[in-house]
């Protein structure tokens, strides 16, 4: 996914980090230099994350604590095991319904499992991803736009 331009142009020219991250490079006119700022997850900024919309299998059962899994009902644990044997490209966990199930499962008493199922919704994210969302690109051609319109 492509940023949108004007929200780029935002960015460039008057957002907070117009200054001390982008002025120089914004001021050279270096698209190549503004992209890999935007593109590139910054340790700088912390707060720029993203909610992810899937998620693989794998990293959903390193979420699971063995003790709190022993203590499922077995409907319970099909489910789970159903959720993520099927997730074969991923489990959306955006889907609501998705979510319910999983919720329902790791009920507010497990809540080891639950709460590290909760931190895999979110990632540090690039500044493009942060301005308009998961996947989002910079990319070059955009930033010259930006910089000329």
């Amino acid at each position: 996914m492509s940023i949108n331009v004007s929200t780029l142009k935002t960015e460039l020219f008057s957002s907070v980090y117009t200054q001390p991250i982008y002025s120089a490079a914004t001021t050279a006119r270096d698209v190549s230099r503004l992209a890999f700022l935007l593109n590139t997850v910054s340790a700088v900024e912390a707060s720029n994350t993203c909610t992810v919309g899937t998620v693989d299998a794998l990293a959903m059962q390193q979420c699971v604590v063995v003790a709190e899994y022993l203590t499922l009902t077995n409907q319970q644990r099909d489910l789970w095991n159903a959720l993520v044997t099927t997730a074969t490209q991923g489990l959306s966990i955006s889907n609501t319904l998705i979510r319910a199930q999983v919720l329902g499962i790791w009920s507010a008493g497990l809540s080891s499992t639950r709460s590290n199922l909760a931190a895999i919704q979110t990632r540090p994210c690039t500044r493009a991803e942060a301005l308009s969302g998961e996947g989002a690109v910079a990319d070059e051609n955009n930033i010259y736009v930006a910089l000329t319109q």
